[in-house]
């Protein structure tokens, strides 16, 4: 719009064809990464996330810088530039991160980027809601029902009888996803009514209504992009990461959170399976 104006630098208008099609699972990974970092990392956050403030900055000009997978993105903040690769491995074993993980998804340096705007409802986090947040993401990933509603609890989430059910399926609804495991196919504003009907809530810590609404609007437009996510799943290297800086990680919950985390993946292979089975073809 800027050239419009006069005295305004004229650039060359793109077309449509110059961007499409689009990586949707690339732009879904990125945006929950890239806010997990601000929510866990940084303390600092947009609290409305929606797709308008989303800009796909494309450039014309060929990429300069090369592709930086998700482990490079992490390793940026784990280690500083004066670090030499011996003294990363050191740091790497210290910290207990494995920066081996594969990630398909990442981030580039050059050419196409995200463009984050809008950053009117900022929310900061402190360190004591970081950490109790980061418990959380841990237990979401062991899949200890008793364990995530305790977490719940130290958070500030209270209802009428305290059922340890219900603050399980409300950590996974808001926190991590809402499958049919959980949802058993009803509308998730269903199943927060019937919540609600069997354990009215007293009080929710404010501190973390916008970190759910975040969780929930980027996994919604995962739903709209056919690209479902798991937020706590995606979340989970920085909430290692942050526990780790504090003395707080369990090397314990490692063989814990590999088993639920490959239990999940089989599940998602068979649903995928089940349900290309079930498309409709028509003749041609």
């Amino acid at each position: 719009f800027a050239s419009w104006f006069p005295g305004a630098t004229k650039h060359k208008l793109i077309d449509f064809r110059d961007v499409a099609p689009l990586n949707h699972a690339r732009i879904i990974d990125d945006l929950i990464l890239v806010h997990g970092y601000e929510v866990l990392i940084d303390g600092c956050f947009n609290g409305d996330p929606h797709p308008g403030n989303f800009l796909l900055v494309h450039s014309l000009k060929p990429s300069y810088g090369s592709y930086l997978n998700r482990t490079s993105f992490l390793s940026r903040f784990l280690f500083s530039e004066k670090e030499n690769d011996k003294e990363k491995e050191e740091v790497k074993e210290r910290k207990g991160v494995d920066l081996n993980q594969r990630f398909d998804v990442g981030v580039y340096t050059g050419g196409d980027r995200l463009g984050l705007i809008d950053y009117g409802q900022v929310k900061h986090l402190d360190l004591i809601s970081r950490l109790k947040l980061a418990r959380l993401i841990v237990a979401l990933n062991v899949d200890d029902k008793d364990r995530i509603a305790d977490r719940l609890y130290d958070m500030g989430h209270r209802t009428k009888y305290n059922n340890k059910r219900n603050h399980y399926t409300m950590a996974k609804l808001v926190y991590d996803s809402n499958d049919s495991s959980i949802s058993a196919d009803k509308h998730i504003q269903h199943v927060l009514d019937d919540l609600e009907a069997s354990d009215p809530i007293l009080s929710v810590a404010g501190e973390f209504i916008l970190v759910g609404r975040v969780c929930a609007m980027l996994r919604g437009l995962g739903y709209v992009l056919h690209q479902p996510r798991s937020t706590s799943e995606a979340w989970l290297p920085l909430a290692k990461h942050l526990l780790i800086q504090h003395g707080e990680w369990d090397k314990n919950d490692e063989p814990l959170i590999e088993r639920y985390l490959q239990n999940k993946k089989k599940q998602r292979d068979l649903d995928l399976k089940e349900e290309k089975d079930s498309e409709v073809t028509f003749p041609k």
